[in-house]
């Protein structure tokens, strides 16, 4: 039997659907009951490495225990209004219909009040959007939408959890944004929690565990735990036995190996030997062909590694210590006393915003093995 096609197989670039959440069982039930439980929860990671698939997985469990949902990524918010418009139509959606329904306000503004079709729709969010959309200020404008959770769990009877995504960037659509957001994330008796997750590591910790920070002590941090090799194969065994294609397990325990189990690079080489046997219309993967993903896979990340390399040279001591743990060169061996100052403060940035992993005393590793492989192949770096 031939390869079948499948579009979007191995899903890459985003939130993978649940049904392709590997692992992460245990982080999954730890976080649902946390959240069920009214607690407000942190979890910090780098970009790419799985936290919005998890929390989407995790929605769908509240969900189907009774609860609502509400996400808001941070980082398609430009504008408080925009956060505004996204939060308000994402907390009505619970009640009608809800796409357009901001942009609608803000044009018919006290016309609406005349609307008894519209007036039915909303409900009690009819004179919360009114105000919202007629707010004399930024900040009452931040206010007011801060309180539609809450207002959203009271008519409907039912617990709220919200989902805020890269929530370290929150204060660039208001500076006082965590003083404001302060009393409702604090409050005990709206029946909203929150779950905050973010790609800064360190900034994150610091508004969350900084005692001069207003959110100070106001969530539960948690860990992303790593997928288990034997979860990641026993996943890509059976997805590649759903389009006919047979991978021996050493094979597969070989690309979880070069990928590092880093979620999206484990998908992305797991694509690249999709297509590889697809379009050579193979049942069967050679002991070759690993090989080969990993190289297509290095080919298609090229950009996105060199933007990172960019980004690395914005501290000192970055690029030495990702250059030499890249080429397993010692960390300190041959190094000035400033350079050595450097590398130590990049080592605890690297470690906090989970570029490297410390492996035992004294012994450390790229959390990528693929951006390992792309800087000391493609790179003309000193280690």
């Amino acid at each position: 039997m031939a390869p079948i096609f499948k579009p979007r197989h191995f899903p890459i670039g985003g939130a993978v659907p649940t049904a392709d959440v590997v692992g992460r069982s245990g982080a999954i039930v730890d976080l649902a009951f946390k959240l069920r439980s009214g607690q407000n929860v942190l979890m910090a990671a780098p970009r790419r490495t799985g936290k919005s698939s998890v929390a989407a997985k995790v929605m769908e469990e509240l969900e189907e225990a009774g609860l609502l949902t509400v996400h808001l990524d941070f980082l398609k918010l430009t504008t408080l209004d925009s956060f505004a418009g996204a939060y308000f139509e994402a907390c009505v959606s619970k009640r009608t219909a809800a796409v357009g329904l901001w942009s609608r306000l803000k044009v018919e503004k006290n016309k609406a009040r005349a609307e008894a079709n519209l007036v039915f729709r909303l409900g009690p969010f009819l004179e919360a959007g009114l105000k919202l959309t007629s707010s004399a200020t930024p900040e009452e404008m931040l206010t007011l939408a801060m309180g539609l959770p809450a207002l959203v769990a009271h008519e409907q009877k039912k617990d709220l959890v919200v989902v805020f995504d890269e929530f370290q960037d929150s204060t660039k659509l208001h500076r006082e944004f965590l003083r404001v957001a302060r009393p409702y994330v604090t409050a005990t008796d709206d029946r909203v929690s929150y779950l905050f997750l973010g790609s800064q590591s360190t900034l994150l910790h610091q508004v969350f565990n900084k005692q001069s920070e207003p959110l100070f002590r106001s969530a539960l941090s948690v860990d992303l735990p790593a997928i288990g090799d034997e979860e990641w194969i026993d996943y890509l065994r059976a997805k590649f036995e759903e389009v006919a294609i047979s991978v021996d397990r050493r094979l597969l325990a070989q690309l979880v190996r070069r990928a590092g189990g880093h979620p999206q690079d484990t998908m992305t080489v797991a694509f690249c030997l999709y297509q590889v046997l697809y379009q050579e219309q193979r049942e069967t993967a050679r002991e070759t062909d690993v090989a080969r993903a990993v190289d297509e896979a290095l080919g298609l990340m090229a950009a996105a590694f060199e933007q990172l390399w960019l980004d690395f040279n914005s501290e000192r001591g970055n690029r030495i210590v990702i250059a030499r743990l890249a080429r397993g060169v010692p960390l300190y061996g041959g190094v000035t006393n400033s350079e050595r100052a450097a590398i130590d403060r990049a080592m605890k940035r690297l470690l906090a915003d989970g570029f490297i992993q410390k492996l035992g005393r004294g012994s450390y590793r790229l959390t990528e093995p693929l951006l390992a492989d792309y800087v000391s192949d493609y790179l003309d770096v000193r280690p």
